[in-house]
């Protein structure tokens, strides 16, 4: 059942295509057409299947009752596995053509807007999920404090990251990524917040040497 968004936020307004919005859209470090290509790939693919999978299991045990927010989700891929399970799910995602996608997906709640764009009433984020975000982000500290400041002590964090600088390639700079990070560098970035870590884990380990040999190794021959 879609939500009434405007009780959660003072600045929010419906446009044309009936998604709220702040109407104030920052640029952001991703490629305009990285949100059409992943849209033709996420219903079919394994990735993205157990991806959401895997972060629908953490969220249904730590908040099953409250309003969960995909901060940067996207084309909704996440959003709408989430909604599927009877969690209260917002999209919000500043790119224009990731909202009209999770429309289409049938994502119910969605914000188009920067998060740090959105008046928020007093508690009224209790769960956000940052999917893939950090690396889109120069400023992660920053970042992480925006997020921060909204939300009360017991409100948790879900985060997913790309892993290991030794992975780096032309494809995370065609996708506009900052970096990688592993388990310690992440929790070091959270607790220089003042958060603390619940849980911790590594995904798709199997896909480090396929990685390597099939990206990271072209890529720096390409630079010789």
């Amino acid at each position: 059942m879609p939500l009434k968004l405007n009780d959660i936020a003072h600045n929010l307004c419906l446009n044309e295509h009936g998604i709220y919005t702040t109407g104030n859209f920052q640029p952001i470090s991703y490629p305009e057409k990285g949100n059409e290509y992943c849209f033709e790939l996420e219903d079919n693919s394994f990735w993205f299947q157990h991806r959401s999978s895997c972060i629908a299991a953490a969220v249904e045990q730590f908040v099953p009752n409250s309003i969960f927010f995909d901060v940067g989700g996207g084309n909704g891929y996440v959003t709408k596995s989430l909604q599927n399970k009877k969690i209260k799910t917002v999209l919000i995602e500043p790119g224009n053509k990731g909202v009209l996608n999770a429309k289409q997906r049938g994502v119910q709640n969605i914000i188009r807007s920067n998060f740090k764009d959105i008046a928020f009433k007093k508690n009224a984020v209790k769960a956000v999920g940052l999917f893939d975000v950090l690396e889109h982000v120069e400023n992660d500290i920053g970042f992480l404090e925006q997020i921060k400041s909204v939300l009360p002590k017991e409100a948790l964090i879900f985060i997913t990251v790309l892993a290991y600088s030794f992975l780096w390639s032309n494809d995370d700079v065609q996708a506009g990524h900052f970096r990688r990070y592993t388990l310690k560098s992440l929790e070091k970035l959270l607790r220089s917040q003042g958060c603390s870590v619940v849980r911790k884990s590594y995904l798709f380990s199997f896909l480090i040497l396929p990685i390597f040999l099939m990206r990271t190794i072209p890529s720096i021959f390409k630079k010789t």
